[in-house]
């Protein structure tokens, strides 16, 4: 590998990209099912909202984080 130029950042790792994917699939894929275990329709209604404000929290996030610093 070469070294970054003086002034450049280096290169990002690509640990945080591993965290955001994981993230991502247990939301996506392990939340949903906590609405077969639902009692109720509430509950139901309850755990899909707060499982589509995790995926545009993590949505908006990343988004955030591959716009070019101002």
């Amino acid at each position: 590998m070469t070294e970054p130029a003086h002034g450049e950042a280096p290169p990002p790792s690509p640990t945080p990209a591993r965290a955001f994917w994981f993230l991502l699939w247990v939301i996506v894929f392990a939340s949903p099912l906590r609405l077969v275990w639902a009692r109720s329709t509430v509950s139901a209604g309850v755990l899909l909202g707060l499982w589509a404000l995790a995926l545009l929290t993590v949505a908006w996030v990343h988004r955030r984080r591959k716009a070019p610093r101002a």
